[in-house]
């Protein structure tokens, strides 16, 4: 395209519509996205219709995920094997809620012991850059590096959503909408950003369970959820004490309901709004199924001021881990918000391109 841009980094936004994913009984379904441009992030519009009577689509046949409960796995994968996303559907739906601030809309009919046949059209985010930092653009995904960028969706059934439907009387598509930024030679992303999914299941009580975070790394933050042992409800108050440390370090030290709360506050997540444990979807309870629980649902947000400066990693003869103080079996989900140094930034190279531009456009808005 021919444009002219107020300043050196910026891009035309641009959102595209893939090709419509489609219900694979146990199993997965690969979506090819663009490799032109800077894909800032990803919207699933996952949509289906349940073969359900009124009388049993109750609170109580619910399934922990509510309608996300269909989409088991949701991952972004570049070049046939690199996963450089991954989350369930009902845990993207805490990773907006929680990490994004974004109150996600679900379906009001869902459980509400009345409605036939619940029609589902339900949307979520797939953040691929830091949304919520200073600078965001900063860790957006070069597309154009890769071979291959796909969407791969690993589908549930109709009993995830609610035990006593008897199919779909519309099978579950996903529609896939890339949000983009036009690239410039003017800009390179200094960081590589990646979200990696972590699943432990721990087997009693232990007041010291550890959980080494993935070397080579920074961090900018991480979702902590526990589940009932096994996995499938939220297990509230089964965490009693979290520490974060590199090596002898000590980095964080909080009771389990302080850090929970802590991570509320720094997202700025209004919790009278959303945090209902259970019941119908109203203003103020967002969660249908009676296995959601808000307090099982901890983030810990390393970038307290946005900046990318702040992120968190350890030393090369340091090992970063999770210390819990956990009463009893459980299953401990750990979404870990990665960075890392682009190979192909190069800073004076880049404010070559800038001074030369400036010289060209005078002065101007900078990223």
């Amino acid at each position: 395209m021919a444009l002219k841009y107020l300043s050196p980094s910026a891009q035309m936004s641009i959102m595209n519509k893939t090709a419509q994913s489609n219900w694979k009984a146990g199993g997965a379904d690969l979506i090819t996205l663009p490799l032109l441009n800077l894909i800032t992030g990803i919207v699933v519009n996952l949509k289906a219709q349940l073969t359900l009577t009124g009388a049993n689509n109750t609170v109580a046949n619910t399934k922990i995920g509510d309608e996300w409960a269909l989409l088991q796995l949701i991952e972004v994968v570049a070049n046939g094997g690199d996963v450089i996303f991954s989350m369930t559907g009902n845990e993207l739906f805490e990773y907006n809620a929680n990490v994004l601030g974004i109150q996600p809309a679900i379906t009001p009919t869902l459980g509400d012991g009345a409605t036939a046949n619940v029609t589902i059209d339900s949307s979520l985010i797939i953040p691929l850059w830091l949304l919520r930092g200073i600078k965001p653009l900063e860790t957006a995904c070069e597309a154009y590096r890769y071979t291959a960028l796909q969407m791969r969706y690993t589908y549930g059934t109709f009993t995830d959503v609610n035990a006593s439907a008897s199919g779909f009387t519309s099978n579950p598509t996903v529609d896939t909408h890339v949000d983009q930024q036009e690239a410039t030679a003017l800009f390179v992303p200094p960081l590589k950003r990646r979200v990696a999914r972590y699943v432990y299941d721990v087997q009693g009580a232990n007041p010291n369970a550890r959980f080494y975070l993935e070397s080579g790394w920074y961090y900018s933050g991480l979702l902590i959820s526990c589940q009932a042992n096994g996995g499938g409800n939220d297990l509230a108050g089964n965490i009693s004490n979290i520490k974060l440390q590199c090596g002898p370090t000590n980095l964080r030290d909080q009771n389990g309901v302080s850090a929970t709360r802590f991570g509320q506050m720094t997202q700025q997540i209004e919790t009278g709004i959303f945090q209902a444990t259970t019941g119908i979807a109203t203003a103020a309870k967002k969660r249908i199924s009676g296995g959601s629980n808000p307090l099982a649902w901890t983030y810990m947000n390393f970038l307290r001021d946005g900046r990318t400066s702040q992120a968190i990693g350890s030393t090369a003869s340091q090992d970063l881990f999770l210390e819990m103080n956990i009463a009893a079996a459980c299953r401990v989900v750990i979404l870990q918000e990665q960075l890392s140094p682009n190979q192909f930034y190069n800073a004076a190279e880049v404010q070559k391109a800038r001074d030369a531009w400036r010289s060209a456009n005078g002065s101007a808005a900078m990223y």
